[in-house]
């Protein structure tokens, strides 16, 4: 089986994190999206154009003129073929392919924009594209039941099947015991790794170890999104129970 899986932003870990689950599957996978960085991808992919976080209308305007180049996409000569939408702009493109030939469309439900969530006239016309869209898919996924109730459910969205992947790690062994390394009188150490981008977890992680200094000991590693957390490095300096290793 071959799965086209478009990604929204190719620059984005965790969107390779599902290649590989996909192909541990068995699955044939090819790869399409945008980027929003720099520098090798970790394998070969179709690059659409270049976005930007939070930016819905660039987005938008970016998927638009990305229809010509997401047709260029050569269907499989035989077997089914699956295509995987990350987020609700590649979804658009997913349902172009839709249209030139037969496949299975997939919804991954992963981010939801702050615009898509208002009661304002802009936000109800994103919801009835969204729908209207996500009519012509056969799975919705999502790392959280809350995404079902809390968004699709409350705003009135389509009902159909879904499919929960929650955000864990995997890998081909793990030992069948995982014990700590005792650590005697050692600071407790926690890790908070991938896209940095919550603003309450920064804080709360900044006055957890300002509360109890030396107790407690956060390693960061991955990307910061600075959009966000435009303090996020100050915050760093300032604090030396936090550490960041980059990316």
């Amino acid at each position: 089986m071959l799965v086209t899986y478009l990604a929204h932003d190719l620059d984005d870990p965790s969107s390779w994190r599902r290649v590989e689950m996909l192909t541990r599957g068995g699955a044939q996978v090819r790869v399409a999206g945008f980027r929003r960085g720099d520098g090798p991808l970790p394998q070969p992919a179709m690059v659409l154009g270049r976005t930007a976080n939070g930016r819905m209308v660039q987005r938008l305007a970016a998927v638009a003129a990305a229809l010509p180049r997401i047709a260029r996409l050569v269907p499989p000569p035989n077997g089914p073929e699956v295509v995987l939408a990350r987020n609700l702009e590649m979804l658009m493109l997913g349902a172009a392919l839709q249209r030139r030939r037969p496949l299975r469309l997939v919804y991954e439900l992963l981010d939801i924009h702050a615009m898509v969530l208002g009661s304002g006239a802009k936000s109800r016309a994103i919801r009835k594209v969204e729908a209207a869209l996500m009519r012509r898919a056969s799975l919705v996924v999502v790392s959280s039941p809350a995404f079902l109730t809390r968004y699709l459910d409350d705003y009135g969205q389509p009902k159909i099947p879904s499919l929960l992947v929650e955000n864990k790690p995997f890998a081909e062994a793990m030992p069948a015991t995982l014990t700590p390394a005792p650590r005697p009188g050692g600071p407790l150490v926690i890790g908070w790794f991938g896209m940095l981008r919550c603003r309450f977890s920064l804080d709360a992680l900044d006055r957890l170890t300002r509360a109890e200094p030396g107790r407690f000991k956060v390693i960061l590693r991955g990307k910061p999104a600075l959009d966000v957390l435009p303090g996020f490095h100050d915050v760093m300096a300032a604090n030396p129970d936090l550490e960041f290793h980059g990316p």
